[in-house]
């Protein structure tokens, strides 16, 4: 698993009235790739310096999958046609393969830490 592509929207309590989201993926989609697009809503609070601090209670990290699909030929040439940014340099495709397993791996032990602490 891979972020391919990212955005941030800031919206405020005061805020009432709805507002459209507009966002478009750019970079290249690869072939065969399955693509999931996510909306994870992060609540922030403002500190007494009116600085911005993520709120770390877990009930304020709604996530919701809004798409899922395979990346088909169209779309992976159109992404190459339309100049999006590749996803990976075409002589680095051995670093995609390896680097979410080792992530995985690293979060595994993690896990096992804090287990064997409870």
């Amino acid at each position: 698993m891979q972020i391919i592509d990212r955005a941030g929207f800031d919206f405020s309590a005061e805020e009432r009235a709805s507002r459209e989201i507009s966002w478009t993926c750019s970079k290249q989609l690869l072939k065969n790739f399955i693509i999931l697009v996510v909306l994870i809503l992060r609540y922030f609070s403002l500190n007494w310096l009116q600085q911005r601090l993520q709120t770390t209670n877990k009930d304020f990290y709604p996530t919701i999958v809004l798409d899922a699909f395979h990346v088909t030929d169209e779309m992976a040439t159109r992404g190459v046609e339309d100049g999006l940014e590749p996803v990976v340099k075409s002589d680095d495709w051995a670093a995609l393969e390896k680097a979410p397993a080792k992530v995985i791996k690293r979060d595994i032990e993690k896990l096992k830490k804090k287990a064997a602490k409870r």
